[in-house]
């Protein structure tokens, strides 16, 4: 005599079964997050280091400086504007007429698809600085040293992390020369802090 088979799954198979994807969705879920962080942060910083290189070629081209303002902040979002240039007559303070630095648009910080935040620091005082004529950095549009108050060194850097959580990359502007490169920190979102490695994301 045949003895049928129950159809399904016991209750101890299925708890197994929720079990073992509750682990692996544990698992998942928080290794998603930070890639998208990171990819989040390395588009803000090569986005920005861009711009910023696009800023200091226009000094050349135009026969004028740049000043730059950068908005620091631990709550800004999405979209939110985090520099801005404007034309300044070379070794002055006045605004130039009739020419504009780069595009002329400011730079705005990539989409994040939710409610995160970026935190934006800066190495340098009063988060401004110039592109001279020349391309070269200068704290006060005269001199072509990118030396300031509070600064340890001739590079500024712009330090960007995602709510304050690692990874950190930072944009640093290199003395005389003006030329812009991008550092990696995996180790902390603290914008205080400085990157370790630079050239690469």
């Amino acid at each position: 005599m045949k003895t049928e088979q129950p159809n399904g799954f016991s209750a101890f198979e299925l708890l197994v079964t929720v079990s073992v994807l509750g682990l692996i969705g544990s698992l998942a879920i928080p290794a998603g997050m930070n890639a998208y962080r990171t990819e989040q942060v390395n588009g803000a910083a090569a986005n920005l280091a861009g711009w910023l290189d696009e800023v200091r070629t226009s000094t050349e081209t135009n026969n004028i400086s740049c000043r730059v303002n950068i908005t620091t902040s631990s709550t800004l979002r999405a979209e939110d504007i985090v520099a801005t240039a404007t034309a300044i007559t070379p070794g002055t303070t006045t605004p130039a007429t009739g020419v504009v630095c780069g595009s002329g648009n400011p730079m705005r910080l990539p989409g994040m698809g939710g409610s995160g935040t970026f935190s934006v620091a800066t190495s340098f005082i009063n988060n401004q600085f110039y592109f001279t004529q020349r391309g070269a950095i200068s704290t006060d549009n005269t001199a072509g040293l990118g030396k300031s108050a509070g600064a340890t060194d001739a590079n500024l850097s712009i330090r960007i992390s995602s709510g304050g959580l690692p990874p950190m990359r930072c944009v640093r502007l290199t003395g005389m020369l003006g030329l812009v490169r991008i550092g990696v920190n995996n180790t902390t979102g603290t914008t205080s802090n400085d990157c370790t490695t630079w050239g690469a994301l």
